[in-house]
């Protein structure tokens, strides 16, 4: 069957305990209640509909489960800090959902293990009786599940555009590209190695003659910085 139909097989089977003999036994067993105890409303045993009570029931079985193997290793004493890492390291077992485990690292079930569902709102027309008007009404049906690791694709997604193609996040943007003329980049090129060869030969010229009259009047240090500021701004 459908992932998820073990505990909609336990919600209705537990909806069959509601007779007068069980009900009778539970009595016994349950503390004395002064007012109408809950086992006696209409709705209870009622065949569970929230997608999350399966959820709720894991937890109530795991934290017995781990308090019975806390309570066992500690002589009958339990603290909350052994609940907890009883709790964390419990071993994985199956349960209505799939197998349950946790992370010790965070307290949290870990993602691989649980149980999603994808849910698809699809818009509805329909005509309204009292006002004759044409009403939209959206109506849920889930389309993937997640269980052991794995989606399972049960319809296709419907998305607002009526497509069953998923959109891209961010439409491309429309731009008109206007690059510089080949012409232009090959003598802007050309021009650029010219000075950076002139730059270059500048600063050789001030090593080769720097013992001369006229370049330490002009200091090395200083014409060697005017070169290599030409560089930067020419590369830049």
């Amino acid at each position: 069957g459908m992932v998820g139909s073990r505990f909609k097989q336990f919600s209705a089977e537990m909806k069959l305990l509601n007779n007068p003999d069980d009900f009778s036994l539970l009595a016994r067993m349950v503390p004395y209640f002064e007012e109408s105890p809950y086992f006696n409303a209409e709705s209870f045993l009622n065949p569970v509909k929230l997608s999350y009570t399966s959820f709720f029931y894991e937890a109530t079985i795991l934290t017995g489960l781990a308090a019975c193997k806390a309570a066992g290793e500690n002589n009958m004493t339990l603290s909350g800090d052994d609940l907890y890492e009883s709790m964390t390291t419990y071993p994985a077992f199956e349960s209505i959902t799939g197998k349950l485990e946790l992370d010790p690292s965070t307290g949290s079930r870990v993602p691989a293990s649980a149980f999603y569902e994808v849910s698809n709102y699809l818009e509805e027309e329909e005509l309204d009786p009292r006002t004759g008007k044409i009403m939209v009404r959206f109506r849920p049906a889930i389309t993937d599940l997640y269980h052991d690791g794995e989606w399972q694709e049960l319809t296709p997604f419907v998305f607002s555009s009526g497509k069953t193609d998923t959109p891209r996040d961010i439409p491309l943007p429309n731009t008109e590209q206007h690059f510089i003329n080949t012409g232009i980049r090959t003598i802007t090129l050309v021009l650029l190695a010219i000075a950076l060869i002139m730059a270059m030969g500048f600063a050789g010229w001030v090593r080769k003659n720097r013992d001369s009259r006229v370049v330490k009047a002009s200091q090395p240090f200083f014409l060697y910085l005017i070169c290599f500021g030409c560089v930067i701004l020419l590369c830049s």
